[in-house]
């Protein structure tokens, strides 16, 4: 007998960038991210181990690879489904965000 999976608290989960946002949208959330950890983009690029006009580029939805997605994700804790399409809590957990 199969288990019944249990529904994502906010009833909808992101599964992929591809499928919830465009890249002008990522680069809206990349940016508040960004602004509201109260970081230069130069910090924040840092962080990631990118340059900065990466990370301009990004903000300005030129795109953002699945790969450098994951590292903001990683590096500043936050869940996927929050960058991906606005689900749900901003911070995964208390941890790796200094």
């Amino acid at each position: 007998m199969m288990k019944a999976k249990k529904p994502h608290p906010q009833g909808k989960r992101a599964k992929s960038p591809e499928d919830v946002l465009s890249d002008e949208q990522l680069g809206q959330r990349i940016r508040e991210l960004r602004k509201l950890l109260e970081l230069e983009q130069w910090q924040f690029a840092e962080r990631l181990g990118v340059s900065a006009p990466a990370v301009t580029q990004w903000e300005q939805g030129k795109g953002c690879t699945r790969y450098n997605l994951e590292k903001i994700v990683s590096e500043f804790n936050i869940t996927r489904d929050w960058l991906y399409a606005g689900i749900g809590k901003m911070k995964a957990r208390k941890g790796k965000s200094k």
